[in-house]
């Protein structure tokens, strides 16, 4: 039955997608009004504003466009749409998760001083109780290794292409 409920959603997502070029609009999974969808003008995850071109908007445009005809077509008294745009390098900034439980946030970190930009563009958590502020990122703790003592620094990357874990 779930998985039955799990396809039928995943058809209607797909079904109701709109592509011209890169740009893809679609449904948004976290709906905070009636009619609420989300469009990515690229699959880059960071796009730097000189990254931008005229028809990239106008892709997003036409997009969001078509996508609002859907909406007005199934539903008349929809009178107003708003196109929001967010230019957060990048948006989505952190990536949340639970490792034996215990919550972990890794952050984006676009220019990494510290490593000497040897980390640029990679989500980090780090800590440790002796380590300097700046050092100091997102939320991570000894305690996903159970095995650690509480003064260790741990300090997890994470990038698109790979995992790692580092714990000194």
């Amino acid at each position: 039955m779930l998985r039955k409920l799990l396809h039928d959603f995943l058809q209607r997502l797909l079904e109701r997608r709109i592509k011209i070029g890169k740009s893809v609009t679609f449904p948004s999974l976290f709906a905070h009004i009636e009619y609420n969808a989300v469009t990515a003008l690229t699959t880059r995850h960071l796009l730097k504003l000189d990254g931008f071109n005229p028809q990239m908007l106008r892709n997003d445009f036409q997009t969001s466009l078509e996508y609002v005809k859907n909406v007005r077509s199934k539903d008349q008294d929809v009178r107003y749409a708003a196109l929001v745009v967010n230019y957060l390098p990048p948006a989505g900034s952190n990536v949340s998760m639970k490792i034996e439980k215990v919550e972990v946030v890794l952050v984006w970190v676009e220019s990494d001083v510290i490593r000497d930009h040897r980390y640029d563009n990679y989500y980090i958590a780090a800590w440790g109780s002796d380590a300097p502020v700046d050092e100091i990122r997102g939320v991570i703790s000894p305690e996903i290794l159970p095995e650690l003592s509480s003064h260790y620094y741990v300090e997890l990357r994470l990038r698109p292409t790979e995992l790692n874990l580092m714990i000194a």
